[in-house]
């Protein structure tokens, strides 16, 4: 019975917040203006009704991904719930049997118009509110003991239900630190911990933390200069003259690898109280 009550919580919510419509976010809506020629709401209506349309199955993907801020609000039930995979299936039935009506937005004066959800779509934005996903136990206390922010321990937790780290315990460990020790202390604390869990995502867990962040700023500060000399030598060659010599065109933003490099030295000295000196 308590198993059935709370799968019926999470329904309800996920409904209350279909429910409040889907406004199209900046990117969808550049898709399809890109695509479509900036339709109107009646017009995108009935582009998403022709089933003969390729390119109906991506505006749907689009559409339907949830966003930052309905995770948000649903993070509360997922903190007070534990779901398993058997309850998300059970949720993803319950809903589809619904003929669910869903309010889709523009975000300027174009109107709107209500779609019924196709049962593939809302088992995909299902899966990916990752509501299933257990978070280490000892990250959750570490956030309660730190933060009074109720609202920004789930924000928190929405990025790490998320992110695709596995939590070995080496990996807790340094979010833990973070958390602990920069939450408190550093007005950056959000955008390192952001960065510390992309880091995580392709770190292998056999090896150091610490090692592994100097390897990236290392790397980080080789594309600068990299990119630096590119940039003179465009000054006096084309492109396409670069390119027919074999000359590699690093893709990377100089302003961006700076931001990440201040950053592993804000995280390093944080955690690990050094970080090494690296010449670009």
């Amino acid at each position: 019975m308590q198993k059935k009550h709370k799968i019926q919580i999470l329904e309800s919510e996920i409904m209350r917040l279909l429910d409040r419509g889907i406004t199209l976010d900046d990117a969808t809506v550049h898709y399809i203006d890109s695509t479509f020629a900036c339709p109107g709401a009646k017009n995108f209506q009935e582009i998403l009704a022709d089933s003969g349309n390729c390119e109906t199955e991506t505006l749907l993907d689009l559409i339907f991904f949830p966003n930052i801020e309905m995770q948000e609000q649903l993070e509360p039930v997922l903190a007070s719930h534990g779901f398993d995979d058997n309850d998300v299936e059970s949720v993803i039935r319950a809903l589809q049997k619904k003929n669910i009506q869903v309010r889709i937005l523009f975000p300027d004066d174009r109107g709107e118009f209500f779609m019924q959800a196709p049962e593939a779509a809302i088992r995909q934005m299902i899966h990916r509110l990752c509501i299933a996903k257990t978070i280490d136990a000892r990250i959750i206390s570490a956030l309660q003991a730190t933060i009074h922010d109720k609202s920004e321990i789930y924000q928190i937790q929405v990025m790490l239900r998320n992110c695709r780290v596995p939590f070995f315990d080496a990996f807790v460990h340094a979010l833990c630190q973070c958390i602990e020790i920069m939450r408190p202390t550093s007005d950056y604390f959000r955008p390192a911990f952001d960065f510390l869990l992309d880091f995580l995502e392709t770190a292998d867990p056999s090896k150091d933390i610490y090692a592994g962040l100097m390897h990236k700023k290392q790397m980080l500060a080789h594309m600068i200069v990299q990119a630096e000399k590119n940039e003179q030598i465009l000054g006096k060659s084309s492109v396409e003259a670069m390119m027919l010599s074999g000359l590699r065109i690093p893709a990377i933003h100089v302003g961006e690898a700076r931001k990440k490099i201040a950053l592993i030295d804000h995280l390093c000295l944080s955690l690990y109280g050094k970080t090494e000196f690296t010449q670009y």
